[in-house]
């Protein structure tokens, strides 16, 4: 089986630079299982540049010493901070800088990336239940006030405020309550790759066959 430069070992709580080159299969079951029992970073990735334009993809300011319990989110995607070894200098003096990272462009050794299933990780489903619930907190939040105001109608409001509030609109000014909850609660349909909304069906009992149930706002 292939075998790996030491330099390219995550550490993930049980190997030490020291340790020989481990095969494949050893590193990926143990990525699997610093997967599972990691917990969140909020500080996203960063990026930083070494000589001849190599390039190291980071868990922005986490200390390195702390690099084997934490994943990140980047590019939609929970993914493992790795301890890395960074070499630069004259052969003479070399000079090694460890970082807490994620992947490397251009750069030898390559450090790869480790994507993270938020549902084999408890901490991570706890993060996702909760951004469920947020979200879901705020976009009711935006069209409960949308059907209170009458809002969803540009021109005559307060007769919108009587009436039912239907999924689709056709008429110019007018929204759909699920045209409403595509693009007012936008930013709130997902989270790390997953839907935490469905602005075709909504949730609970906000609505009654095809109409917003505005009872649902009391």
């Amino acid at each position: 089986m292939a075998m790996l430069p030491v330099k390219a070992l995550p550490l993930l709580g049980l190997l030490t630079w020291a340790h020989r080159a481990t095969d494949v299969a050893t590193l990926e079951s143990s990525a699997s299982g610093a997967c599972k029992t990691a917990q969140f970073h909020a500080g996203g990735v960063g990026s930083r540049s070494a000589s001849l334009g190599r390039e190291y993809y980071t868990c922005s300011g986490l200390e390195y010493g702390d690099c084997t319990s934490w994943v990140t989110l980047w590019r939609s995607e929970f993914v493992l901070c790795q301890p890395y070894i960074i070499e630069s200098g004259k052969r003479n003096n070399r000079k090694q800088t460890p970082i807490c990272g994620v992947e490397t462009k251009n750069a030898s050794p390559a450090l790869t990336r480790v994507t993270c299933s938020w549902r084999e990780n408890a901490n991570l489903q706890a993060m996702m239940a909760a951004a469920k619930t947020q979200a879901r907190e705020k976009c009711q939040k935006i069209l409960c006030s949308m059907a209170k105001e009458g809002t969803w109608q540009t021109f005559y409001q307060d007769e919108a405020k009587q009436k039912p509030w239907p999924k689709y609109v056709s008429t110019v000014g007018v929204w759909g309550w699920q045209r409403a909850a595509t693009e007012k609660c936008d930013q709130l349909l997902f989270f790390a790759g997953e839907a935490l909304i469905d602005p075709d069906k909504l949730w609970g009992n906000l609505v009654d066959g095809d109409t917003f149930n505005k009872q649902a706002c009391e």
